[in-house]
């Protein structure tokens, strides 16, 4: 997707994005030391998974958010209300066939989901700030956007930030491992279209 589209209903460099490419955690991982029972995690098959996966990377867009902002008192409440969400979300959720009654609760399930969006949120933030992603930027808004999982061990997460950063350069892309570097582009558009398509920013046809 081009999220500059003028179809989306914005003006275009109204919103800054991040690529970030980084060795590991992959999904089912990451979700591991949220849901610390692989039984479970086999249990709910591949369509359950994905859909945890981004509930996960919505709590932590908020997180981050908050923690990008280096707002402290916006952060603590930012975490408390991220905790009574998931605590509403997941809190009842059944593994196993109830009408058989063979199943059970997810024990402490809500705190190593919320303990795992923050460490997701302040790795982030650590990984930006070392390498110097738009110095004295604070973000208002901050929304991720996981790529698929891969097979070659990297986890690819976009970052989408409101509003633009004051740069020419509103789109990085920050190869976060070994030697690693930053590519600056102007805008989203100009990515190549098969990285845009690697990363989970645009599908084939």
């Amino acid at each position: 997707m081009n999220l500059d589209h003028p179809q989306l209903g914005a003006t275009r460099g109204a919103r800054g994005l991040v690529v970030h490419v980084t060795l590991g955690p992959g999904k089912f991982n990451r979700l591991a030391t949220g849901i610390p029972s692989s039984q479970a995690l086999t249990a709910l098959g591949a369509p359950a998974l994905d859909m945890l996966y981004h509930k996960l990377a919505g709590h932590t867009s908020r997180l981050l958010s908050a923690v990008w902002a280096r707002a402290d008192d916006a952060c603590s409440e930012v975490k408390a209300a991220v905790a009574d969400d998931i605590d509403g979300e997941v809190g009842a959720l059944w593994v196993g066939n109830s009408a058989k009654d063979k199943g059970y609760y997810w024990a402490e399930m809500q705190e190593n989901f919320h303990a795992t969006a923050c460490e997701w949120a302040d790795g982030l933030h650590r990984r930006l700030l070392r390498w110097k992603v738009w110095e004295g930027y604070k973000p208002q808004l901050v929304r991720l956007i996981p790529a698929p999982d891969r097979k070659d061990g990297l986890t690819i997460t976009s970052l989408v930030v409101y509003p633009a950063p004051r740069s020419a350069a509103t789109c990085l892309v920050v190869w976060d491992k070994y030697d690693g570097r930053v590519d600056y582009y102007g805008h989203e558009t100009d990515l190549d279209l098969a990285l845009r398509c690697e990363v989970g920013l645009l599908t084939e046809a």
